[in-house]
């Protein structure tokens, strides 16, 4: 009889098997690596918006840096030093990547002058895979993975949040 050559059946479910044993270990793995990106990126973003508000607390501080427009009570740090107030065309108070000036709106939090919650944006850069959220309450962000699919990163538990106070996360839901 003559063989021909090839492959029999059950060297065939022997690569088979293996190739899913491969794929039942890895896959685990590859899920937690996703996580642990999605908890990495929400620690890194919070850390800068941290740097960034010290940044601009300081800045705020150096004469003529706070730029007051006529009547106003919130005045505009300067970033570009032109001593010009380069607002907002508009101020969207619910979708901030539309407030596209240069200088950043502040807020006074109990005499310190804070990057107002619609102005994160211009001191940090978010990655636009992230979703950004005004909160219910005034002066309130939250900035995080849809990890729910239904545009509720509050819920999500993947997010950062910021309140012009304090600069917080949680990554239980990441």
């Amino acid at each position: 009889m003559n063989k021909q050559p090839g492959f029999t059946l059950v060297e065939l479910v022997v690569v088979i098997v293996i190739l899913g044993v491969l794929a039942a270990v890895a896959a685990p793995k590859y899920i937690d690596m996703q996580r642990e990106a999605r908890i990495a990126t929400i620690e890194a973003l919070a850390a800068s918006l941290k740097d960034a508000i010290r940044m601009t607390q300081v800045a705020a501080e150096i004469p003529g840096n706070l730029l007051f427009a006529t009547g106003a009570s919130q005045p505009f740090l300067d970033m570009n030093n032109n001593g010009a107030i380069d607002s907002d065309s508009s101020l969207d108070q619910e979708d901030i990547l539309n407030n596209d000036g240069i200088d950043v709106m502040m807020i006074n939090e109990h005499g310190k002058w804070m990057v107002d919650n619609h102005q994160v944006h211009k001191v940090i850069e978010i990655d636009p895979s992230l979703v950004i959220k005004t909160g219910a309450s005034q002066h309130q962000l939250y900035i995080g993975f849809d990890t729910l699919k239904n545009g509720d990163i509050k819920a999500g538990l993947c997010r950062m949040y910021y309140d012009q106070n304090s600069v917080k996360y949680v990554t239980t839901g990441c």
